[in-house]
């Protein structure tokens, strides 16, 4: 059994110590109950043994099920503990598991949480000697553990060690590590259901990758690692690109920029769960998507606002529509704090903004009931009002929505029309006079920015893909003196996959060195939910890996619980990425910023010998925590 760990042999003379403290096997479990009783342990009847360690975990059900229901459940659980690899002082392997199963609660408690039904559900005889585990019906995943001796679960095998683990004292990461996806164990989210591709594989780490420790800001791509131990990588989450050295090396393409052997680069490794995001606070709330653009050493936000409350607290709909209109606001930020905020446009905004700046120059544009406008405003360096209104342009052509873009030959306006979902574009000096782009429509107003590398734009629209609506599609943009020609058009997250959205993305474009010979395009985007629901946010970000997603790799943004109602903004900004949402739930009337949404961390990235802490500190600390609390002796 590979990377055994093996207690270190015993030079104490057990009979010389008392021997209610003394726990040879480290269980938690001093030897003497183990052989002669205690409490509620019956060794006659639990078969517990001192040279042996033993866990006793209680199963306490809801009224609508049966203990043969969770059998199969509880022989699982037992045959993953019996198989960790760890030697007894006996010389046996693994984990005993010994099942206390009391009568089902009763029906009143069925709809109660599981924190609230910790003395209901956890016998008082057991408090001390036992873990807990209050399980419900479902056999999806999903729970939580409250206490070193409970927790809440469905009828899932994975979920309950996980939440076992974590009264374990075990964590989501290794201590002193952030994300880490060649932290092999349950406890990581990323293998929590699957290692390697199948669901028989999952298991707490020992720590055998732990030579493995780097940082996101300073990475090799050379591992000290033969293939076959980090091979798993090249599988779900990750599908990471890995090329063989030699006999103890491996190359691994962190960046997946298509080069391999790099080093000192930077990347985000981790992002088996989602996008991490750092450096989190909180503005005035705004009425949809907030446009962030960067000025200097400043951010500058510009965003929707509803024309009865200054920070649009409240407001139920998605963005503003023809129904609802409001204003247009904009706050400067220096640091985490609002340092200007002023209203730029009073009334008549119909739908989402678009904003750019160039030099000293903020341009923004906007639809009205009949058309749709483009403001141009001065930026002054200081004090207040500093964005001094300059001229405006009116262009009377209903159901249009602007998108600027900026490129090396001027700003330009890219128009969509709600009623026959064409698009148009033309210089913003001159928004009148757009051209249609042939063959190009889309069911929701686009996203553009400037492909430095291929020298045209990308316009990204939504369509409906067969019997998938509302799929992201990228298009290229060649335009010259005669003619706007589409040259190259491309699913997002390729042909066979499912990018969908329900409002306009946000798309940035990376041309550094680390994102490869192409560049990579980052497009945010938000869930494809139903009119004016809360859903998450995503990002598909451009890679050089044809073969995986046909070029993309998409992933939710932050975590399962950063809802909106809006599509998020992003910007590059000090070597990262700005990411801003409307606030949701207990964050409404607020816009949620995070500073550092590249998703690169600072903090080390490591492997932990689970296997080792459970055996050596994980069972013994756990229970004693609960002894001295209820006074157990």
């Amino acid at each position: 059994m590979p990377w055994m760990l093996a207690t270190p042999a015993l030079t104490t003379n057990l009979s010389n110590l008392p021997q209610d403290l003394v726990d040879a096997d480290n269980d938690g479990l001093p030897d003497q109950w183990e052989v002669e009783g205690h409490g509620p342990i019956d060794p006659k009847i639990h078969n517990c043994k001192p040279g042996r360690a033993d866990i006793f975990i209680v199963f306490r059900i809801r009224s609508d099920m049966t203990e043969k229901e969770i059998r199969p459940t509880i022989e699982k659980i037992r045959k993953f503990y019996a198989d960790l690899p760890y030697k007894n002082p006996d010389g046996s392997t693994g984990l005993n598991l010994i099942e206390i199963i009391p009568e089902p609660l009763d029906k009143k408690y069925d709809s109660t949480d599981y924190k609230s039904l910790y003395n209901q559900g956890m016998p008082k005889e057991w408090r001390g000697f036992a873990h807990g585990v209050m399980m419900s019906k479902s056999t999806r995943g999903g729970g939580q553990a409250n206490r070193p001796d409970w927790c809440g679960t469905g009828n899932n095998v994975p979920t309950i060690i996980h939440e076992v683990g974590h009264q374990l004292g075990l964590g989501h990461r290794p201590p002193g590590s952030t994300d880490s996806p060649f932290h092999t164990g349950l406890m990581n989210y990323d293998y929590l259901y699957q290692f390697n591709g199948k669901a028989d594989l999952i298991h707490f780490s020992s720590g055998h990758l732990s030579k493995m420790e780097m940082k996101e800001n300073d990475l090799s791509e050379v591992v000290p690692y033969p293939i076959a131990d980090v091979k798993f990588l090249s599988n779900r989450p990750y599908y990471y690109k890995l090329k063989e050295i030699d006999a103890n090396s491996t190359a691994i393409d962190w960046n997946r920029n298509g080069i391999f052997g790099e080093t000192g680069i930077k990347a985000d490794i981790n992002d088996g769960y989602s996008r991490s995001a750092d450096g989190h606070f909180e503005v005035t709330g705004c009425a949809g998507t907030p446009v962030m653009l960067t000025y200097g050493e400043e951010l500058l936000s510009v965003y929707p606002a509803t024309a009865d409350k200054e920070d649009s607290k409240g407001y139920s709909k998605a963005g503003l529509d023809a129904a609802n209109q409001g204003m247009i606001r904009a706050t400067f930020i220096n640091g985490n704090k609002e340092a200007a905020k002023q209203i730029l446009i009073a009334d008549s905004v119909s739908g989402e903004i678009s904003a750019v700046i160039e030099g000293n120059t903020l341009l923004v544009a906007y639809p009205t009931l009949t058309g749709f406008v483009i403001a141009t405003l001065d930026i002054k360096k200081g004090g207040e009002d500093r964005l001094t209104f300059k001229n405006r342009q009116v262009v009377q052509r209903s159901n249009q929505v602007p998108t600027l873009v900026s490129t090396p030959s001027g700003i330009k306006v890219i128009t969509w029309d709600a009623i026959d979902h064409t698009v148009r574009i033309g210089d913003a000096s001159n928004p009148s006079a757009t051209e249609a782009i042939s063959s190009i429509e889309s069911n929701l107003p686009v996203a553009a920015v400037w492909n430095s590398k291929k020298g045209q734009i990308g316009v990204v629209t939504v369509n409906n893909q067969g019997s998938k609506k509302n799929r992201l599609q990228l298009h290229h943009i060649a335009q010259n003196d005669e003619e706007v020609t589409i040259a190259e058009s491309v699913w997002v997250e390729g042909s066979r996959g499912n990018a969908a959205t329900n409002a306009r993305p946000t798309a940035i474009f990376d041309s550094s060195p680390t994102a490869g010979p192409n560049g990579s395009y980052q497009i945010f985007f938000h869930q494809n939910v139903g009119a004016n629901a809360r859903g998450l946010n995503y990002l598909a970000r451009q890679i050089e890996d044809p073969t995986l997603s046909e070029g993309w790799r998409v992933k939710m943004m932050i975590n399962e619980w950063s809802y909106s109602r809006s599509a998020c903004g992003a910007t590059f900004f000090n070597d990262e990425i700005v990411y801003a949402i409307r606030g949701y739930g207990s964050k409404d009337g607020k816009t949620e910023i995070w500073l550092r949404a590249s998703g690169i961390e600072s903090s080390a990235i490591k492997d932990f010998d689970e296997v080792g802490h459970i055996f050596t500190k994980g069972l013994k600390d756990s229970l004693e925590r609960v002894r001295k609390e209820f006074k157990v002796k």
